[in-house]
């Protein structure tokens, strides 16, 4: 954990695998298409990356990327859209989300990943996905790029959990994260700059 953010092992069981390309890409640029967009403390990490030479860029990806045997990896889609939700969590769903995140739209205006690959609904730990709901992830490149607003002055807490719970069901096979309230009020604190 870093600053309230999880920050996933680049090596190992837990570890997803990155190619070059895909890891140039997006230390240089702060996005990727098939992993998603820097927030938190690896946006300020990709902003800086700014100040590198491309060559250097580079060999911080060849190093990293070796790390996980650097096959270029594409998340296996889930979108188990079968589950039972309730009209409430469903109408959160779509009010917050589904016009930017659906399957169907692909990477939008926001560059907004389809959340059936998003690897921060298949971790173990819920704090990435809390803390871009209540945080969103702010616009700090020149030329446009990933962005989301932040829900946490709009949901409340309930709100946040159900809707946390609603996508770990239907983005992913694993079980329900515990401890969401604590998640909550830690990025809220942060946010607060209580942290």
């Amino acid at each position: 954990m870093i600053d309230g953010w999880y920050a996933p092992p680049l090596s190992g069981d837990d570890a997803r695998p990155w190619s070059v390309d895909q890891l140039s890409d997006y230390l240089a640029t702060g996005f990727q298409q098939d992993h998603g967009a820097a927030a938190g403390p690896m946006a300020e990490t990709t902003l800086n990356l700014r100040q590198a030479s491309p060559s250097d860029i580079e060999a911080i990806a060849v190093y990293t990327a070796s790390l996980s045997d650097g096959n270029e990896q594409k998340m296996t889609p889930i979108d188990n859209q079968n589950i039972e939700v309730s009209p409430s969590t469903h109408s959160l769903w779509v009010g917050a989300c589904a016009n930017c995140h659906e399957q169907e739209t692909g990477v939008g205006p926001s560059n907004a990943l389809p959340l059936s690959i998003s690897a921060a609904l298949r971790q173990s730990s819920s704090a990435n996905a809390v803390r871009t709901i209540v945080d969103g992830i702010a616009s700090y490149r020149d030329d446009g790029g990933p962005y989301m607003p932040a829900f946490g002055d709009i949901l409340t807490n309930e709100e946040i959990v159900k809707l946390s719970q609603y996508l770990r069901r239907r983005y992913s096979d694993e079980g329900q994260w515990s401890g969401l309230e604590d998640e909550i009020s830690k990025a809220r604190s942060s946010a607060d700059g209580k942290e």
